[in-house]
C-alpha cells in the first residue's frame, strides 16, 4: 500500500460482510478526542539515508498500542504489482508522479477489530524532497482529490462473489488545520438482497518529506470519530517529532 487513499482495508471486506450476516454486534469505542495541527512545509532538508528514513518511519507508524484492546494486526494481501497498478491510476488522475518513482521508503500496516467489522490502516510514504511531498499534498487537497478517490474505488474495489456495488460517493472530512481528510462511502447489495454501507475515513498530514495517513474502514455506523481523533493524534504527534 503505497499511496494516499489506498484501498487495502477493503480487501478484508468479505470477512466484514460475513460478520455482518452473523449475530455479532459492533462494540462502542469511547476513546478521548484530541487534535494536533502540524503544518505542511516546503523546506528541503539536508539529504538523509534511506536507513534513517526507515528508522523514523518505524518510530511514527500506527501500532496496536494506539488502538483499543482487542484490535489485532492483519496481513496485507495486496501484491506489489497490484499496488503499483493502482498507484499509477490514482496518481495519473491527480496529475502527480507515481509515488514509487519519488519515495525513499514506505510502510503499511493494517489492524482489525475483533468482531471483523472495523479496520485501521497506517500508511507512510517518504519522498526524496519536501517539494515532492508538498506537490502531492497540493494535488490531493485540490479539486481533484475526492473525485480521484471515488474513481479509484470504482475501478479497483471488487465486491465478494454474488454481491454488487450500488453506489460509491466521496466527500471532504472536517479535520484540524494542517490535516487532510476524505470520506468514501460504498453501498453494497449482498447476495441475499441486504444493503450494507462501508465507510472509509482517510486522515493524514504532510510532515516535511513524510506523507502520513491513517485510514479507518468499517461497516460500523456512524463512523467512530472519537476513536479516529484519538488514534490520529498519537500518530501525528510522533510524525511531528520524528519526521526529517
Amino acid at each position: 500500500m503505497n499511496r494516499l487513499i489506498a484501498l487495502a482495508s477493503v480487501l478484508a471486506l468479505p470477512m466484514a460482510l460475513s460478520a455482518c450476516n452473523s449475530s455479532s454486534t459492533p462494540s462502542a469505542h469511547n476513546s478521548p478526542s484530541s487534535a494536533v495541527t502540524p503544518t505542511p512545509t516546503v523546506s528541503s532538508p539536508a539529504p538523509v539515508s534511506t536507513g534513517d528514513d526507515k528508522q523514523r518511519v518505524a518510530a511514527i507508524q500506527l501500532t496496536a498500542d494506539d488502538l483499543p484492546s482487542g484490535w489485532k494486526s492483519q496481513r496485507i494481501t495486496t501484491t506489489a504489482a497490484q499496488q503499483t497498478k493502482e498507484d499509477a491510476y490514482f496518481d495519473a488522475c491527480l496529475g502527480v508522479p507515481t509515488i514509487e518513482t519519488e519515495q525513499t521508503t514506505s510502510s503499511a500496516v493494517e489492524f482489525g477489530r475483533a468482531d471483523g467489522l472495523a479496520f485501521a490502516d497506517g500508511l507512510i510514504n517518504v519522498t526524496k524532497t519536501a517539494d515532492e511531498a508538498q506537490a502531492d499534498w497540493n494535488a490531493f487537497t485540490g479539486p481533484k482529490g475526492v473525485d480521484c478517490a471515488v474513481a479509484d474505488a470504482k475501478k479497483f474495489l471488487k465486491p465478494p462473489k454474488g454481491d454488487s456495488i450500488v453506489s460509491i460517493t466521496g466527500s471532504r472530512l472536517a479535520v484540524a488545520n494542517g490535516q487532510f481528510g476524505v470520506r468514501t462511502v460504498v453501498t453494497l447489495k449482498l447476495s441475499g438482497g441486504r444493503e450494507v454501507t462501508l465507510t472509509s475515513d482517510d486522515i493524514g498530514i504532510i510532515a516535511k518529506r513524510f506523507e502520513i495517513q491513517v485510514t479507518f474502514t468499517g461497516v460500523v455506523q456512524p463512523p467512530q470519530k472519537a476513536l479516529e481523533d484519538s488514534v490520529t493524534a498519537k500518530v501525528f504527534a510522533r510524525a511531528a517529532a520524528n519526521a526529517a
